[in-house]
């Protein structure tokens, strides 16, 4: 959970709150560089997405 600020809501939790989205595939891990903005990183997963339906 993270606080409307980004930052996570337990201090000593391992995550480091809202500061990059990343396209991560099942298949594939990590996609590209992490997006520092969402808006950014849903074409990339979409872009991504149809790669697979492209080599089906």
């Amino acid at each position: 959970m993270v606080k409307p600020s980004g930052q996570p809501r337990d201090p000593q939790s391992p995550c480091t709150g809202r500061i990059a989205y990343a396209v991560v595939c099942s298949e594939h891990g990590d996609v590209g560089a992490p997006h520092h903005l969402r808006a950014l990183a849903d074409p990339a997963a979409t872009a991504h997405r149809q790669e697979h339906h492209a080599t089906r």
